[in-house]
């Protein structure tokens, strides 16, 4: 009897660490298209709103405080045409890297799965400040789209690589181990 305690026990923990949908200590949740595809998108929506969310204040700072041309601090100009250059090129790089490694990271960040941001952001600011550098090296706008793709599908790439399970916060500590719905 006792034999055969052991070996159904056994059974039951191969069974469980082996059938699908139990998460296994270590191993990455599976990819889905429909998810990498809304990380996506989320990461060019995130991109687009935090642009938007840098272009807007430095705007509407500029336009209350005018200035004259070539009064600008610190060497910045300040004609209308050369306030809309230096904002592309200092908010667009910021807002967008931050806004689409946000997006990608809200959404695969849902369920039971988690990645790193910190990751995703730097993979997106890398892109877009590989893009600003090509753009400004050749003097040609073709790389902006690039760019404008390019850091949310890094973004996708790097948060899927760290992706993993969430851990069970309730029973962190009490000496329990959690491995999808098992308890030992």
């Amino acid at each position: 009897m006792y034999n055969q305690f052991v070996v159904l026990t056994l059974l039951t923990l191969i069974l469980g660490f082996t059938t699908t949908g139990y998460a296994q200590e270590g191993a990455k949740p599976p990819l889905s298209r429909g998810r990498i595809a809304g990380e996506f998108f989320a990461g060019v929506a995130g991109g687009v709103g935090g642009t938007a969310a840098a272009v807007i204040p430095f705007y509407l700072l500029m336009s209350l405080f005018p200035l004259g041309p070539g009064e600008g601090p610190a060497g910045i100009p300040a004609t209308s045409s050369e306030v809309v250059t230096v904002c592309a090129y200092l908010c667009l790089p910021v807002g967008y890297a931050i806004g689409s490694a946000a997006g990608v990271y809200l959404v695969g960040n849902r369920g039971n799965q988690t990645g790193s941001f910190t990751y995703t952001l730097v993979g997106a600011s890398l892109v877009v400040i590989g893009g600003l550098v090509a753009t400004f090296l050749s003097g040609h706008w073709e790389f902006i789209p690039v760019m404008l793709v390019g850091a949310p599908a890094v973004a996708v790439g790097v948060f899927n690589s760290t992706r993993r399970y969430k851990t069970d916060a309730k029973n962190s500590g009490s000496g329990n181990i959690t491995v999808g719905q098992m308890r030992f």
